[in-house]
């Protein structure tokens, strides 16, 4: 295993397999790595790739055509990950769909970020007008134990 330093903005690449990895930022004990591949080449966090952790959530069920806006599912999540701050909050404007299915995995947007056309896959968004989970109404609030 080689172990290198690097600080933020500087990069590692491997030239033969046209791969760039850019420190995008250093907060706390987390750093933000930035990853640049053809797009044949999948990139997957070990814990997806080995199946631990939460099961994998499910893309969207109806892609979005091009000019069609979405947002982020979990805004929350966007944010904790520095999404909002990188891509943008949204909403964004669809450029095209990337079929991921030769993957395993659920398809993927082209969408018009703060830095230019991106790629995202579905499991992180939502259609622009689908306001998601709102929390309990109160009939089924009453309803609860104790409620």
């Amino acid at each position: 295993m080689l172990v290198v330093s690097r600080r933020p903005a500087e990069k590692i690449i491997f030239p033969g397999i046209n791969i760039t990895v850019q420190v995008i930022a250093v907060k706390g004990n987390r750093v933000r790595l930035g990853i640049e591949a053809p797009p044949h080449v999948t990139v997957l966090r070990a814990e997806v790739r080995n199946g631990e952790g939460e099961s994998s959530p499910e893309g969207m069920p109806n892609l979005p055509e091009a000019g069609q806006r979405v947002r982020w599912r979990n805004p929350e999540h966007a944010r904790s990950l520095w999404w909002d701050e990188t891509y943008g909050p949204g909403p964004f404007e669809v450029v095209g769909v990337v079929d991921k299915s030769g993957q395993g995995i659920p398809a993927a947007l082209v969408l018009k970020t703060d830095l230019g056309d991106r790629e995202v896959n579905t499991v992180w968004l939502a259609p622009e007008d689908d306001l998601g989970w709102q929390g309990y109404d109160q009939e089924t609030l009453t309803a609860l134990p104790g409620g």
